[in-house]
């Protein structure tokens, strides 16, 4: 297999598969903070089994679209899939069978678990797939700010949070900068 043919093959596959992605770490990633987000995000952290178990809960209850071919949940698999590495035989029999559950090994610190909700290949396009957080409030999480987030955009959010009820779920991150 070619370069262009898997990258063709890959914006075919991404196309049918819906996806939610998680960060399996037990603290914070600075890295993370860095290469998804800016000074004023926060990130919610949850019991991966809570968690799964909404998301499980949900989709059989909830989803019975017919769009929707399965939903399957697993940690990402890191190999040598792209440049300058790459090599089409590396990539037959991977351990994993589904393409959105695999990523280059350049992207390991990302310690990715992921939702895949996969379409049916027999229904044309279709633009999002959803599940709603009407039980959020029910599970145990926490809301982490940014490292380097300004003390008035953290009080901004606990107000916000308070009006909900849930503002002893914010939290400062837990990364401790140094000042060089």
């Amino acid at each position: 297999m070619t370069q262009g043919m898997a990258n063709r093959e890959a914006a075919i596959l991404q196309k049918q598969q819906f996806a939610s992605c998680w960060f399996l770490g037990e603290r914070e990633s600075y890295a993370m903070w860095n290469l998804y987000s800016n000074h004023e995000s926060v990130a919610v952290k949850f019991k991966p089994e809570d968690l799964l178990g909404w998301v499980a809960k949900y989709a059989q209850d909830n989803v019975s679209h017919s769009y929707i071919e399965t939903i399957v949940c697993g940690k990402v698999e890191y190999l040598p899939l792209f440049p300058p590495e790459y090599d089409g035989n590396k990539i037959k029999n991977p351990g994993q069978s589904y393409v959105g559950l695999r990523k280059d090994t350049s992207y390991i610190s990302e310690n990715e678990y992921r939702l895949l909700a996969i379409k049916s290949p027999n229904v044309p396009d279709y633009p999002r797939f959803e599940l709603a957080l009407d039980r959020l409030f029910e599970m145990d999480f926490k809301i982490f700010t940014h490292p380097k987030m300004q003390q008035r955009m953290q009080e901004d959010i606990a107000s916000v949070l308070k009006s909900y009820g849930i503002e002893n779920k914010l939290k400062k991150s837990e990364i401790r900068l140094r000042n060089i």
